[in-house]
């Protein structure tokens, strides 16, 4: 699986800006690929033995279900502990086509001619703003907050306006919008407008940006409103 696109036009920009453009454009696609789903793996690994451990399922669960109950769910954890690291290998390459295709429409009404190849690379790269996102609520899981159920690491969003509301209040189907709406996705944003400025050298970058959120925000909304709508359903 590989996404590789060429940036020769840069070659003979000397700013220290495009020198870094050209760096970090230069990463071959599928080496991105592979790293930051094994980031993705590690942190999933991490969370399982150190925050959502056995007596936290147990403090959890053992409410609602019997003791053998959640022996038996922490067993077959346990057998498919793998699941969590090879999930990313799907999941990584979806969320990043999703965006990819919405960052396109946007480029296409303004007639721009880049692939769906090249955006789907810089989609990619801008991974790197979620990964962030995750070890930081992965180091304060595991170092800084108490987790005694996994609602209570479940509900943690650090940066988020997840955090200005009584999550307990909350209905399920409310807590998904209000994680999304996060510092993170405004970086997330920032960063995506940044990697597309130089391929439209007739725009600057507040107006990058402008299609940016147009585009992919458009689509984080479309799909914040259909979770939210499925999770409706089945609460």
């Amino acid at each position: 699986m590989q996404f590789t696109a060429k940036y020769s036009h840069y070659s003979n920009c000397t700013s220290p800006e495009s020198k870094y453009f050209s760096v970090v454009t230069g990463i071959k696609s599928w080496l991105v690929y592979v790293i930051f789903c094994i980031i993705y793996g590690i942190l999933s690994f991490l969370v399982n033995q150190f925050i959502l451990t056995y007596e936290v399922y147990y403090q959890g669960f053992s409410q609602q279900i019997t003791a053998t109950q959640v022996e038996a769910f922490i067993e077959m954890r346990s057998e498919y502990w793998w699941i969590g690291a090879v999930l990313p290998f799907f999941i990584v390459p979806l969320k990043v086509l999703y965006v990819a295709t919405c960052l396109s429409v946007g480029l296409i009404i303004i007639g721009s001619d880049i692939s769906v190849r090249e955006v789907f690379r810089l989609a990619l790269l801008s991974e790197i703003v979620f990964i962030a996102d995750l070890i930081i609520q992965v180091f304060c899981g595991i170092f800084l907050i108490e987790v005694r159920i996994p609602d209570d690491y479940a509900n943690f969003a650090p940066l988020s306006a997840l955090q200005f509301f009584d999550v307990s209040s909350l209905k399920l189907w409310m807590k998904h919008p209000l994680r999304t709406l996060n510092l993170f996705e405004v970086a997330y944003m920032l960063v995506l407008a940044y990697f597309l400025t130089p391929l439209l050298k007739k725009r600057t970058y507040l107006q990058t940006l402008g299609l940016v959120v147009s585009s992919y925000g458009l689509g984080l909304l479309l799909w914040v409103v259909a979770l939210a709508f499925l999770l409706l359903q089945v609460s």
